[in-house]
């Protein structure tokens, strides 16, 4: 099998045709981190800007486990006619440490000596689509933190989202994202997302913050994540 060539594009990993497709979920610094400013604790926001879990807001920064579901708000609000507003339930399932083995699949597999792949398993489901143009919204993001402050690379992988990378872990569902990273209105799936970590580290939370582009700058959960673990 042809050797699969992952390239760089600004901070993050971008591979072309495996499994994983690119979250989006922020790059990390030149050594795969990222600092975040600790904030005070904030209200729980209401109505389109909260994330809810049985019907009750979630207050910004609060502390999850796997296998719980939130409902979260994606927007586009950029003035044009493609600005959208859409609800998702979002549950991280499971978190798999990978080998380093794992990465010999990619050609250029000699720059990720010393490092190992972790996989995030993700489900979504799209539980309303307002406003569009197509019905599909863009995939939210999430990020994979090795402590408080510091994040893993993303590897980003366009293509298939059940290739070698993603293989092994909980069974992956019939539905998949497309390879553009949207999710149709009605859409289940089970997302896959790969991260790079030092020899060992670990990947002790995930984390979230409200996905919007365009008026998103004064969102409590960008400056306070929900986090999920073990």
């Amino acid at each position: 099998m042809r050797a699969l060539k992952p390239v760089l594009v600004g901070l993050v990993t971008v591979g072309i045709a495996i499994a994983a497709a690119g979250c989006g979920s922020g790059s990390g610094s030149s050594s795969g981190s990222s600092s975040t400013a600790s904030t005070p604790e904030v209200a729980a926001p209401t109505g389109d800007a909260a994330i809810t879990q049985d019907g009750k807001s979630v207050t910004p920064g609060a502390k999850l486990k796997y296998g719980e579901s939130v409902t979260i708000t994606a927007k586009q609000e950029l003035g044009d006619p493609g600005d959208y507003t859409a609800h998702l339930k979002m549950t991280v399932k499971e978190v798999k440490p990978g080998a380093a083995a794992d990465l010999q699949s990619l050609s250029d597999a000699s720059q990720y000596s010393g490092k190992s792949p972790v996989y995030v398993y993700i489900e979504l489901e799209v539980l309303d689509i307002a406003g569009g143009n197509d019905g599909t919204v863009i995939k939210p993001g999430y990020r994979a933190m090795v402590s408080e402050k510091d994040e893993a690379k993303q590897l980003i992988i366009f293509g298939n989202n059940d290739g070698p990378l993603c293989a092994g872990g909980v069974a992956l569902q019939a539905s998949r994202l497309t390879d553009h990273g949207v999710l149709a209105a009605g859409m289940k799936t089970l997302d896959c997302g790969v991260f790079l970590v030092e020899d060992g580290q670990k990947v002790k939370t995930i984390a979230y913050r409200n996905q919007a582009f365009g008026k998103d700058q004064d969102d409590p959960y960008r400056q306070s994540p929900i986090t999920w673990s073990a």
